[in-house]
Formats: structure tokens, sequence, C-alpha cells
């Protein structure tokens, strides 16, 4: 049935998860909390609890997603955030990137990227590995045990976010909706596994239903790359589909270098215009690269991340608190709010260039085999 504002369709629906995520109430309770009668309440409290979105525990219901309320309280944690972000993005995004781009690595046969551009290669390859990466992560809460999975077949976490005007803004708060990510789609085919990864950005250009996003990726969009990749010749309409995504662009005279394996194109004319990862090996030999950058800011990081997870956590009522733990967990890792920091950090101190126009399309996405 697509995101949460398909289920969370009404200020009713809204407001009857916001009465029940503190302490659990009954019909009768939630309807007196918002001052309407229990007979709009308890069809639109049936709807949320049979998918997932409220628990039922006796005649009572209680909330089963995260709520983040931002006010004028939340200066405190905001700061504490913005300082925190900024020293990781700091000690781990500058050292990485001069690592990386300074490692016969980017040499490899095993990694394409077009028209041999760095930059480019940066903006895709560098927000990949942090989030892939692993030295000192921790994984103490599994996500299947705190991911709900929907009558509708959707497994996933929601979090919703309540924002006062008025609130104190973390230093990269603008262009928030811009943000997508990161996202990655799998497709297998016997021994061929294929894997899409993306993020959308203020650099990015292209449009993505959130609502049909997976799907269309999985059906459509992997099983092209996939042809593609293997010699396979495309029609027409799928190469000018393939180039409206951004997956592929004209072919250009410095554009031989890495299209398939043994070096022949589906189409001669066309070639990959996304980053290509044609092994497990250079993966690893990659996230190895990032884990020996990581582990030299361990120490600092550590007591101050500790410290922000005790604070945001004992806000949580009780019920999901091992929910938002989950999330926190992933802090500097596949956490999208460090993926921007970083990526600001080496945009403002030069590092990296703004893409070319025509690159944008095709910006932060990487194919891996």
């Amino acid at each position: 049935m697509g995101g949460p504002w398909n289920f969370f369709r009404s200020v009713l629906t809204q407001n009857i998860a916001y009465s029940v995520y503190h302490e659990a109430k009954t019909i009768n309770e939630i309807a007196d909390c918002i001052g309407v009668s229990p007979v709009f309440v308890e069809g639109e409290v049936e709807f949320l609890e049979e998918y997932g979105y409220l628990i039922k525990k006796g005649d009572k219901y209680l909330a089963n997603l995260m709520i983040e309320e931002i006010n004028e309280n939340s200066g405190d944690l905001i700061k504490l955030q913005d300082e925190l972000y900024a020293k990781a993005a700091f000690l781990i995004a500058n050292k990485f990137y001069d690592e990386l781009m300074g490692s016969d690595l980017l040499n490899s046969d095993k990694l394409y990227y077009p028209d041999g551009d760095k930059n480019f290669l940066a903006w895709g390859l560098v927000p990949y590995l942090l989030a892939n990466s692993t030295e000192g992560f921790e994984e103490k809460i599994r996500f299947e045990e705190v991911a709900t999975l929907r009558k509708d077949g959707a497994h996933n976490i929601t979090t919703a976010y309540i924002v006062d005007e008025n609130a104190p803004k973390h230093r990269y708060s603008e262009n928030t909706s811009q943000w997508f990510g990161p996202m990655w789609n799998c497709l297998k085919n016997g021994d061929e596994e294929i894997v899409l990864w993306q993020i959308n950005s203020e650099w990015s250009n292209r449009e993505i239903d959130i609502d049909s996003y997976s799907y269309e990726i999985v059906q459509r969009d992997l099983k092209l790359l996939s042809r593609f990749l293997r010699g396979e010749a495309l029609s027409g309409d799928e190469i000018a589909y393939m180039v409206q995504k951004g997956y592929l662009k004209a072919a250009g005279d410095r554009a031989t270098n890495g299209r398939i394996a043994d070096g022949k194109s589906a189409n001669d004319k066309f070639e990959l215009a996304v980053i290509w990862l044609k092994d497990e090996t250079i993966k690893q030999q990659l996230i190895q690269l990032c884990n020996r950058v990581r582990a030299m800011s361990q120490s600092e990081l550590k007591p101050l991340k500790e410290e922000y997870v005790r604070l945001v956590l004992e806000k949580e009522p009780r019920h999901i608190q091992k929910m938002r733990a989950y999330g926190l967990q992933h802090m500097f890792y596949s956490d999208g709010l460090f993926l921007k920091y970083c990526m600001k950090e080496l945009f403002n101190n030069g590092r990296l260039k703004l893409p070319k126009e025509e690159q944008r399309v095709s910006l932060s996405t990487l194919i891996i085999q």
C-alpha cells in the first residue's frame, strides 16, 4: 500500500497514534483525549491495528511507530547532534576521501566509472563505502526484532516527525526534503546478484516516487541493467528508458573502458553512466580501506556517541526504546544524516566539486555485483 502517509490518511488517524504514544488507552479514552465521539475512532483504530501501526493490549491500544517532536525545548539535543555529526564527518570523511583518491584501487579493471571522472566517482563511492564499512559497528539489536511485518507485505519501521516552526534547526536542515536514502535493491537470478544503491540529494536531479520505487527498480531497472552488462541487445525503447533514468549515456571517445566484462557493449552507441563494482573482491578491498580510516577515530567518537544515545533514549516511552536503539546503532554508518554531513564537509572544503549538469541524474548511483 506504499508509504505511511497512505495509512495516516487524516488528522484523526494521526491524532489517534499520537494519543497512545506514551501510554495505552481504550477507544473511549482515545476519543476523550482527542475530543471526538468513540464512533469515529473505532474504525480508524481497527485499521491502524490491522496494519501494525497500533498494538492491542487487552482493551487498550499503544502506538507502534516512533514519533519525534522537535520544538523550543530541543535546542540542547540539536546542538549536541550538530557538534557530534560535524566532528564525525570532519574526522572520517576528509581522511577517507584523501586515502581513497590516492589509492591504486581506483585503477582496478574491476571498478568502472564513466569518463575516468574521479569527482563523479567520489560523489557515489564515498557515501557508499561510509555506509557499508563496519569497523566499530556493533549490531546488538537485529532489524527483525523491532521491524513490523505488515498485512500488505511491508516490513519496516516508521518514524513520524512533529516540527514546531519556531524550533531550532541543525546546520544542514535546508533541502532536507531533497535527501532520500541510502536506498538499495537487489535482484538475484541463479548465481548472479546485482544491487542498485542510490542517494538522492540537493545535488542530484531525479524524481522518485517512494510508493513505487522498489517495485520499479526490481521489476524493470535491475533486469535491464543485468541484460546490458551481459551484452544483450536492448530495444530502442529500453535504451531510451535507461538513458532517462540516468543509467546509460551516449558513448564518448574515452568510453570503451569497462562497459561489460568482455569489452563489448550491448549497444555500441551507449555506455554506463553510473559507477560499477564488478565483483566482491574490489568491493571488499574498498571497504577495508574505509575500515582502516574509521579505526583511527573510534576512541574519540565512541564516548560522544554514547552520551547522545543516552539522551535520545531517555526521552522515549519504554515500549519504543528498543526500536529507537536499533536505528541509533547505525549512527555514522548507513545513517542518512551522517552521510549528508560528510558530503557537506567535503563539498564545503573543496574536495568535492559540483557535478556537471548532465551527471546529476546519475549522481551517487552504484551497481554492485
